[in-house]
């Protein structure tokens, strides 16, 4: 149910040729990246950590894979996530936009926003926040059970029971299901290594939802985080990084202290 894409039509108007979905994929990586140093600059990260965080965002082999791979809706992630963390940050009247965009990209789109949101509903006493959660809950219910079947004459619940009933109804044991997932979770691992104990559930959490609906899949590009399958993990997993640092380093400032390089 890839609704939010008819916003990219009109660009057809412009430029008529198939390309151009390419540079549409390759602007929606640079604006997001534009989003977080403009987040990371405002929330006052030294240019050294903001640069080494987009150059984490941009440059990393996840991202590359969406980049690489032909043009699929969910790289809009790229773009949307950032600028829904960034109006959540600093301009939350506005982020109801990008909001109501993500939720277009897919059925299940929605359920990516619900760590962020009800992160900052619950940091800033933010009630809009829970609102937003809530009825992110409820338009992905209706467009699961009610919109998906009625467009597609298909159920989309049924096909991902099937789907994960051939995965785990297989006898397939549970170090088997981790070491099949393993390159997908080091690789999401490895940039946390710099991260200190208490904040690696903050790095994680926006991209939580996103990483869980990859990890419990029965397709391996999806669980591998292959193809485009990363690009929602990516996108939160980078917010995820600058809300860690942004808070490592008002807490260092409070304290008195010198910031570091480690969040």
């Amino acid at each position: 149910l890839s609704f939010s894409l008819l916003l990219l039509a009109p660009l057809f108007w412009v430029i008529d040729h198939s390309f151009l979905l390419c540079g549409v994929q390759l602007g929606c990586l640079f604006g997001g990246a534009a989003l977080l140093h403009r987040a990371a600059r405002r929330h006052g990260l030294p240019h050294a950590m903001a640069a080494a965080l987009l150059f984490f965002l941009v440059g990393y082999r996840f991202t590359q894979n969406v980049q690489v791979h032909a043009f699929h809706g969910v790289s809009l992630y790229f773009l949307l996530l950032p600028w829904l963390y960034y109006c959540l940050c600093f301009r939350k009247p506005w982020a109801v936009l990008p909001w109501l965009i993500i939720l277009g990209l897919r059925e299940d789109a929605a359920l990516v926003t619900l760590p962020l949101l009800l992160y900052v509903a619950v940091r800033d006493r933010w009630k809009g926040g829970y609102v937003l959660a809530g009825l992110a809950l409820l338009y992905s219910a209706c467009a699961v059970f009610v919109l998906y079947p009625w467009i597609n004459g298909a159920s989309l619940a049924e096909s991902r029971h099937r789907e994960m009933s051939t995965v785990l109804g297989d006898g397939m044991q549970a170090a088997e299901w981790l070491r099949s997932r393993q390159p997908g979770l080091v690789l999401v691992a490895l940039p946390l290594l710099a991260l200190a104990g208490r904040r690696l559930p903050l790095a994680l959490l926006p991209c939580a939802t996103a990483l869980i609906q990859a990890l419990f899949s029965g397709w391996r590009n999806q669980f591998v985080l292959e193809t485009h399958y990363s690009a929602a993990v990516m996108a939160g997993l980078a917010t995820g990084l600058l809300e860690a640092a942004a808070r490592a380093h008002a807490d260092d400032r409070a304290a008195g202290r010198a910031p570091g390089w480690m969040i």
